[in-house]
């Protein structure tokens, strides 16, 4: 058997004990960060189909290109070859990789198209599994820290098995050289230091540790912790965002810090109704969304983004508030939130916002 074949039932073995494991699980937080990622795997098998789709589709453009030229030059045998050829790929759907030397453009076309998706493919899947063992790494520790041991192992022992499966995908991409990675990734859980100098203009306030959150359903995340869980605004990955289900309220002491300004926009990415709402010293209001539906929001974005001036400013309160009965479908997020100081003023190096 090839190596390929074994590879591929192994992996499909793997898949397998995970389902056992999954099946055993109670924790909701578990359940929701689950939940994601399989809506993630979904999604990267879908991707890759509608690419293959893509690639056998402009195939059969190129046979319909090549027939047309023979025609033109009037080489009936040529012509009567291909077209064999495209009566076969109309019924088959399929690219046979010994094919006659009129065909063999189109076929390498075909054959470095479906490299390129398949490598892809292995790719995302690698990334998202390295998000979700990051991911029940945290929870976790969070489960281990409230004394729910059970619960934790249940997760532990999916993140074993999710390491298996992500080791042997790694094992099968082609090693790449990083020459050059730019600025350094902060992680999610970095405490800004009192003291140290500010670099850039601009970092996020996921980076910055909160003094408190809490939030309406499943748990708070954010920063690579909630990217682990692959959510999408608009069909774009979010990034840098803070997952605050309604009612939420998350809370900042920046006092330290001497930042000037706050900025960045609320979003939902469930069907509810909610308002945002920026809170300062004192319980001020800073700014107030209107009501929050993702049609609202797409219809007039500017109205649920800010830009505020909290000069001097040391308490700050991210509040998101349901609408009506119920929480129901109130899945919110606080989208690449950042503040700003000036250069040499207490803070950290943040990222640079795109």
């Amino acid at each position: 058997m090839k190596k390929d074949s074994m590879k591929k039932i192994k992996t499909a073995m793997m898949l397998v004990m995970v389902a056992g494991i999954v099946s055993a699980g109670s924790s909701d937080s578990l359940a929701f960060v689950r939940s994601v990622y399989t809506n993630a795997v979904s999604k990267i098998a879908n991707d890759t189909q509608k690419q293959k789709d893509d690639a056998l589709a402009l195939y059969g453009k190129n046979l319909g290109t090549i027939q047309t030229a023979l025609k033109q030059k009037g080489d009936i045998d040529g012509y009567m070859i291909v077209d064999q050829e495209v009566k076969r790929f109309q019924a088959d759907k399929t690219v046979l990789p010994n094919a006659s030397i009129l065909l063999t453009e189109a076929v390498n076309s075909y054959q470095k198209q479906m490299k390129t998706v398949d490598l892809d493919s292995s790719r995302r899947k690698v990334g998202l599994l390295n998000r979700y063992v990051l991911a029940l790494s945290n929870l976790v520790k969070d489960l281990m820290a409230q004394d729910k041991l059970t619960d934790a192992k249940v997760v532990g022992d999916e993140k074993k098995a999710m390491e298996l499966i992500l080791a042997d995908l790694e094992s099968g991409l082609p090693k790449v050289e990083v020459k050059d990675v730019g600025q350094a990734v902060i992680p999610a859980a970095f405490v800004i230091p009192v003291g140290s100098v500010v670099t850039t203009n601009w970092q996020y306030l996921c980076d910055i540790k909160e003094l408190s959150a809490k939030v309406g359903w499943a748990q708070f995340e954010k920063g690579k912790a909630f990217e682990a869980l692959n959510r999408e605004f608009e069909g774009q990955p979010i990034e840098n965002g803070m997952y605050a289900a309604a009612p939420s309220i998350i809370k900042y002491n920046l006092s330290q810090y001497k930042f000037k300004r706050l900025r960045g926009r609320g979003v939902l990415i469930d069907h509810g109704r909610v308002v945002f709402s920026i809170k300062g010293p004192g319980g001020k209001v800073l700014w107030n969304s209107p009501e929050a539906t993702q049609g609202a929001i797409k219809a007039e974005p500017e109205k649920f983004s800010f830009d505020l001036d909290i000069t001097g400013m040391g308490p700050i309160s991210l509040i998101i508030d349901q609408v009506g009965d119920n929480n129901h479908f109130d899945d919110s997020v606080w989208m690449n939130v950042q503040v700003s100081g000036e250069k040499g003023s207490s803070g950290s190096v943040g990222s640079t916002p795109k």
